[in-house]
């Protein structure tokens, strides 16, 4: 239950952080759809801020894996794995097209941690 409030707050601390960061230069559809994870190649969809995980819904209740905010060029991460550990990171839309991947960097040149594809998140050269 302390698991679940902790989460509780950290979505409305990163919701309400959105609100004052978002501005327009940030495109929902570079970030919103399906993406693979680069590290474990699983299936991870990102829809209204919300990030569930399909193929782990045994594991976690309803496939929620971590949520997502909009921020100036890029979105602010929080995730969840099956153990409960949580991570909060920055992600930027890199590769060719833009938005082929999520970096760790603005520049792209960082790790891969999103692809489009998941043949891609197995290579992202």
């Amino acid at each position: 239950m302390k698991r679940w409030i902790a989460l509780g707050i950290v979505l409305l601390i990163l919701i309400g952080g959105g609100f004052g960061l978002a501005q327009a230069a940030v495109d929902p559809a570079d970030y919103t759809g399906d993406w693979y994870g680069a590290e474990d190649g699983r299936l991870y969809q990102f829809h209204e801020g919300i990030i569930t995980c399909p193929e782990a819904s045994q594991e976690t209740e309803d496939g929620f894996c971590g949520a997502y905010v909009f921020c100036k060029d890029h979105i602010l991460l929080f995730t969840v794995d099956p153990d409960g550990q949580s991570q909060l990171r920055e992600l930027y839309p890199a590769g060719d097209p833009r938005g082929e991947f999520l970096s760790e960097t603005a520049d792209g040149a960082g790790r891969i941690v999103f692809a489009r594809s998941n043949i891609a998140a197995q290579n992202p050269s």
